[in-house]
């Protein structure tokens, strides 16, 4: 329903829900960073000067790369607290992943997380315990509409590019193996 009416409302009408969803109350001067809208990955966007407005830290600063340490340090230290697991498996920096002219329309951290299904409760020294229920039921929001980000040599990205359903993208990782170490192709093919 929600991708009928989207489709009824234009492009225009959908980025100011979207934009509103997003943005609304903040004081976007004290916001260092953001979560990005999805389906539940764990994406977030650091509030860059020159890139949204009005910014919070200046590109490439110390204070920058302070707060990328910092906050990556505290997303490591959340467990599930049900059983003491990391929430967070690794977090990818997109700048080390995805280089090119587009890569500002990526976010900035990608969460990997560590259990296999969704939790509802988590639990660490600095947030204490917080408990939640997807807001949907569902642990993704996989459709049509979706789309993959690949990087690679030239028949990854062919064979990436002809698949046509998210159960194709399992014949692309047997067809291709993977250098160990290589996390951009794990990260695309789990």
């Amino acid at each position: 329903m929600q991708y009928r009416a989207a489709g009824l409302l234009g492009e225009q009408v959908q980025d100011w829900v979207v934009n509103r969803a997003s943005v609304a109350g903040r004081n976007w001067r004290e916001t260092p960073s953001f979560a990005m809208t999805s389906g539940g990955e764990g994406l977030i966007r650091l509030n860059v000067v020159g890139r949204e407005t009005p910014g919070h830290f200046r590109p490439g600063s110390a204070e920058l790369e302070a707060y990328v340490e910092w906050l990556c340090a505290r997303l490591l230290e959340i467990r599930v607290a049900e059983t003491g697991q990391r929430l967070v498996k690794a977090i990818h920096r997109a700048d080390e992943l995805f280089a090119g002219p587009r890569r500002d329309f990526l976010p900035d951290l990608i969460l990997e997380w560590a259990p296999d299904a969704p939790v509802t409760r988590i639990a660490s020294p600095d947030i204490g315990e917080i408990e939640v229920a997807l807001a949907t039921g569902r642990g993704g929001n996989h459709n049509d509409l979706a789309f993959a980000v690949a990087r690679g040599e030239p028949a990854l990205l062919d064979a990436v590019r002809s698949a046509r359903a998210i159960t194709d993208l399992a014949g692309v990782a047997e067809g291709f193996v993977m250098p160990a170490g290589d996390t951009s192709r794990e990260l695309l093919l789990r």
